[in-house]
């Protein structure tokens, strides 16, 4: 607050991060501009892609509580055992944190070996996008994920659970939402993302089509640029 008397305009890269700023710091909201951060189009892109032997279901993000991993291995778990035309599929878990070691440890418990990989740290984030078949995000909290948006830019479909800011930029057309901490929501909707072309086509297509429009580098820099002239 207090600096704020010094700053002539904020700009912020996220719905929660606006809220709080014209919230809990009382800003003026002309004083406050919002502008995401945009995704690489040519850097992601993935568009003539076909299935993989494995069907490789992957999620990236730092190992930790918030990223709530344990939810989408035990859902995994559950469609495994209970659908047989699941049994092609293998999870594959990208990045580190404090509970990479727990995350490790928890897999070599699970009363069967299944097809889950922990690959820890990983630079060739699009490479990874592109050798998988969808996208799953389990966390208790999120702000505004780019890594939902670079999966729909490598033309992914994504799973995610509706929580923190992800409704206000994404939508059902787009993404399968499930409730967070529920196991057997995420891993219904694992099966149906594995079986039914159609709709994961159709959300495929819109969920590219949004990160154009809105969320690419392209989108980002226009309005920054449109601020700038203000400014001049």
């Amino acid at each position: 607050r207090f600096l704020a008397r010094f700053i002539h305009h904020y700009v912020v890269v996220s719905y929660d991060l606006y809220d709080w700023v014209t919230g809990a710091l009382g800003l003026s909201k002309d004083k406050v501009s919002l502008i995401f951060n945009g995704v690489s189009l040519d850097e992601f892109a993935c568009p003539n892609r076909a299935p993989h032997q494995p069907y490789r279901l992957c999620t990236i993000g730092r190992a930790d509580k918030v990223k709530n991993q344990r939810l989408m291995i035990d859902a995994f778990v559950k469609a495994w055992d209970t659908t047989p035309a699941f049994r092609d599929a293998q999870l594959d878990i990208v990045g580190d944190g404090p509970e990479y070691a727990s995350l490790c440890d928890y897999i070599k418990a699970l009363p069967s070996q299944y097809p889950i990989q922990m690959l820890g740290f990983r630079s060739d984030i699009p490479e990874q996008l592109a050798a998988s078949d969808a996208f799953v995000l389990s966390s208790v909290y999120e702000a505004m994920p780019m890594t939902i948006l670079e999966s729909m830019a490598s033309h992914l479909p994504v799973i995610c659970t509706q929580v923190g800011g992800i409704g206000h930029f994404v939508s059902e057309n787009e993404v399968w939402f499930v409730p967070t901490k529920n196991v057997e929501a995420m891993a219904r909707t694992m099966v149906e993302l594995r079986t039914q072309d159609d709709k994961r086509q159709q959300k495929v297509q819109n969920g590219y089509r949004l990160v154009k429009e809105k969320y690419s580098l392209d989108a980002m820099v226009k309005q920054y640029m449109a601020l700038y002239r203000l400014a001049v």
